[in-house]
């Protein structure tokens, strides 16, 4: 007997069941984002030992991540960090001076990603705000300004995006010989996106940073945040509610 079920509804309803707990220890819930990437892989295994080499076909397709607008540097990077981790690939669709990120490959896979970008997307937001405040209140003596701020929200993003992409990095290389396979984008998929993305004709767009050095404490701190992030949506709640 065949067995035939949805990977991404199986996996994003483990996912939430994580994310929506209302009572249990944070200090020992799983990041939702690595764990996401473990299920991931779980199901695929699953999959390959119930019917063998050939996977479940899905269609290839696009899907809008982000709405048009002048993106961050590390809002770019983060999103490229779960499109390598996700099996899907990443592009953008320009709107006079706006772009909007989208990711492209097998619908479970892509809707999966999306996500999952969304969950990171929230927390990278909450606890920077949180580091934000904590940094004016033992600098008690620096004035708060918008230039001081943004400077530190967007060294602090940039090193959470980094220890994210460290904690991703460190359960693949685990994984190690066969598994390790399947992290990767598929060849149906690198292949659909060269033909549709030859007739382009121009270069992909790539964020550069905005500041050529990032503040030091920041870049560090949000690198350990984003290496040993909590991501269950209580915790991120209330870091939201204290940082505001």
């Amino acid at each position: 007997m065949t067995k035939t079920y949805d990977a991404n509804e199986n996996i994003i309803r483990k996912i939430k069941g994580l994310l929506n707990k209302s009572e249990g220890n944070d200090d020992e819930a799983q990041s939702a984002l690595v764990l996401a990437q473990r299920l991931m892989l779980k199901y695929k295994i699953d999959e390959e030992q119930v019917q063998g080499a050939d996977l479940i076909a899905n269609s290839i397709d696009e899907e809008k991540v982000t709405v048009y607008k002048s993106l961050h540097y590390w809002e770019d990077q983060l999103a490229s960090v779960i499109a390598n981790n996700f099996r899907v690939k990443m592009y953008y669709q320009n709107k006079g001076s706006y772009k909007s990120i989208r990711y492209y490959g097998f619908d479970k896979d892509r809707v999966l990603a999306k996500e999952v970008f969304i969950i990171a997307y929230e927390a990278l937001l909450a606890h920077s705000k949180k580091y934000l405040n904590r940094w004016y209140e033992k600098n008690f003596y620096v004035e708060r300004t918008r230039k001081t701020s943004n400077y530190l929200l967007e060294s602090y993003r940039v090193g959470f995006v980094e220890g994210l992409s460290e904690a991703f990095d460190k359960q693949v290389s685990a994984l190690k010989g066969k598994y390790e396979v399947m992290v990767l984008i598929p060849k149906e998929v690198k292949d659909s996106y060269k033909q549709m993305s030859d007739s382009w004709g121009t270069k992909p767009y790539s964020k550069k940073p905005i500041y050529k050095d990032y503040q030091e404490d920041a870049l560090a701190s949000g690198v350990q945040d984003g290496s040993n992030m909590d991501f269950t949506r209580k915790h991120i709640a209330a870091e939201r509610a204290f940082s505001y």
